[in-house]
């Protein structure tokens, strides 16, 4: 689908989610490094290895655990910062997509330049 000029801003909208849509569900692909659920339970300063991000909400995901099919672990930025379980098949049915160019880093390193000193979950 291409998006061109005689398209109404709505229609414009719609079109770049649907292509947004698209690419998340090619892109849906876990690396397999990912630890396995509870692997990093006393870990201190995990890694966040994936970012699952909603293009209207702008929720965020940040996986630290992985059980290989689809329950996913870390940290959820949404209304509220916490940490929880999510699906990956839900995240991809609402439209998510994985940030592609994302590399591995500790937890801390996400939490003070990502997310910023405001938001601090409670462990």
């Amino acid at each position: 689908m291409l998006i061109d000029g005689s398209a109404t801003r709505e229609e414009t909208l719609v079109q770049s989610f649907e292509v947004f849509r698209a690419q998340a569900r090619a892109m849906i692909e876990l690396p397999s490094s990912i630890p396995t659920l509870y692997a990093t339970e006393h870990d201190e300063d995990p890694i966040v290895h994936a970012i699952f991000v909603h293009p209207r909400t702008g929720w965020r995901w940040f996986v630290t655990e992985f059980d290989g099919h689809d329950l996913c672990f870390g940290l959820v930025e949404g209304f509220e910062v916490e940490f929880g379980y999510f699906r990956r098949s839900e995240l991809e049915k609402n439209g998510c997509a994985v940030l592609p160019a994302w590399k591995p880093v500790r937890f801390s390193d996400v939490h003070n330049t990502v997310l910023g000193a405001q938001n601090t979950p409670e462990v």
